[in-house]
């Protein structure tokens, strides 16, 4: 199964379980050294949330959706193709034809947005999955243990929503880098995300330090 590490320090102990995405559909991973580890624990630390304070009830949050959704689309009803680079809207050309398809909707968006819609689909289409396999069986298990938890939770509160959408909207975002990186990522790196994937279920470090790839995530 995955592998984990052990920190030492004043007398406590903290066992570490590295997670990783996205993972193969239908993965199965040997999880019993984890559950016995969790079993044995005074307490389980999960990763961080963030949560957004809107200032306002459910049905005026949800109000905003169509507003938000909105925010996605480029100003002035532009297309995808007046603000990128010609050589790179090429390749999106044929990146979309394998993953997307006859998608027109797509091309009205930010290139932020539209990468991301063809990265979930790329790797939908490959096999794989954003879904986790590590919190559906911490939440079992800690559950069965009766073990206390503790997530972090960053809050960020916005005082005036729909002028932050407007904000948003009207804002030029320099997100040209961000589509070309996801373009190189789904253009050289499917193969290397699955070899990952199945590295990560049987704990094979080597594999994991020796097959790597520079992904979008800090550029976009």
């Amino acid at each position: 199964g995955p592998g984990m590490w052990k920190a030492h320090r004043d007398g406590h102990t903290m066992w570490i379980l590295g997670t990783l995405q996205p993972v193969a559909r239908r993965m199965e991973w040997e999880s019993g050294a984890v559950e016995r580890q969790m079993a044995a624990s005074s307490q389980i630390l999960l990763p961080p949330s963030v949560k957004f304070d809107l200032g306002m009830g459910r049905f005026r949050t949800l109000m905003l959706v169509p507003s938000m959704l909105g925010a996605r689309k480029n100003p002035d009803g532009d297309k995808l193709v007046d603000h990128v680079p010609a050589e790179d809207y090429a390749r999106w050309l044929a990146l979309k034809k394998k993953y997307l398809g006859r998608d027109r909707g797509v091309e009205k968006r930010r290139p932020i947005f539209a990468a991301q819609e063809l990265y979930e689909a790329a790797v939908e289409k490959s096999g794989l999955q954003f879904k986790g396999l590590v919190s559906p069986l911490i939440d079992r298990t800690t559950k069965r243990h009766g073990i206390p938890s503790h997530r972090p939770r960053i809050e960020i509160a916005i005082s005036d929503p729909k002028a932050a959408i407007r904000a948003f909207r009207e804002t030029a975002i320099d997100d040209a880098e961000c589509f070309r990186k996801t373009l190189d990522h789904l253009e050289t790196d499917l193969e290397k995300m699955r070899i990952r994937a199945n590295a990560w279920a049987r704990g094979d470090m080597l594999t994991l330090r020796e097959i790597t790839y520079e992904d979008q995530s800090q550029a976009c």
